[in-house]
């Protein structure tokens, strides 16, 4: 048994009146070009799974060898889903890291989770979470680890977070993805201070193209402003999908921000693409 990604070699052992021929088999059928007395996979995937042979041949006859099995195991999968890459917070921080991890052939028995490289908590159940308190102003960097229960290791993306001061306004995300029948495209704008504030925003046209009067498009266009309640740090702008049941392939527009109320500063994200 394998890691999905690693290497496989085989060796067939044979005693008989040289020359010998060899040819590995693969669920009973030839490999092309696989007629060494050795077999070597690499960068083995899933689908590579399943029973290997090697049929031996002389001048006398031929014989298949037993069979070997070959299974793999598939790595575990991580993504930090909470903070956002890029988010901005108040000092002193107390940021949550979440991690969602599932692991297709087997189960998560641990998650790490790593601030600037060192090792910060270890979580070995559900749900995946930890709290950095009280972080003062600066830029960090966080990731997550998932393990398996074949100790096969994941890392996540790495996601920067900043600690400032400086009252800022940002979207969740550079891009965001949804469907026609989603309905409307749901854009998160988030904040790092409570108080009174308010940013413009705009859709821009892309790929995908605004419906305009009733005619075909991807969109409605949408500008307009939006105000935070006072000690809400998030919310959300809501861009109507035209859902016209015909598949154009992926498009895409933008959500830009724009002219904060005084005291605020917008910061990237400040525009975020929409497939």
């Amino acid at each position: 048994r394998v890691l999905a990604g690693e290497s496989a070699v085989f060796y067939v052992g044979v005693t008989g009146t040289m020359p010998l021929s060899y040819q590995w088999r693969f669920n009973g059928a030839d490999l092309p070009g696989e007629t060494e007395p050795v077999l070597r996979l690499t960068n083995v995937q899933s689908e590579q799974a399943g029973s290997y042979s090697v049929l031996v041949a002389n001048s006398s006859g031929s014989v298949t060898s037993e069979v070997a099995t070959l299974s793999v195991n598939l790595a575990p999968t991580v993504t930090l889903t909470q903070p956002s890459d890029h988010q901005v917070f108040a000092p002193p921080a107390n940021i949550i890291l979440t991690a969602a991890a599932s692991d297709a052939d087997g189960s998560i028995t641990q998650v790490r989770f790593f601030q600037g490289g060192i090792l910060r908590a270890t979580v070995t159940n559900t749900p995946y979470t930890w709290t950095v308190s009280n972080q003062p102003p600066g830029g960090y960097i966080f990731k997550a680890q998932a393990v398996d229960n074949e100790n096969a290791v994941t890392e996540s993306a790495p996601v920067l977070v900043e600690v400032t001061n400086l009252p800022v306004i940002q979207l969740s995300a550079a891009n965001y993805v949804f469907n026609e029948t989603n309905g409307a495209a749901q854009i998160t704008v988030q904040r790092n201070f409570v108080g009174p504030a308010t940013v413009n925003f705009y859709t821009l046209a892309g790929s995908a193209r605004p419906s305009l009067n009733g005619g075909s498009g991807s969109y409605l266009t949408v500008s307009n402003t939006v105000t935070f309640a006072s000690n809400a740090l998030e919310t959300n702008i809501a861009v109507p999908l035209v859902n016209d049941l015909i598949y154009r392939g992926s498009r895409s527009f933008s959500v830009v921000l724009t002219n904060p109320s005084a005291g605020w500063t917008l910061v990237y994200p400040s525009n975020a693409v929409v497939t």
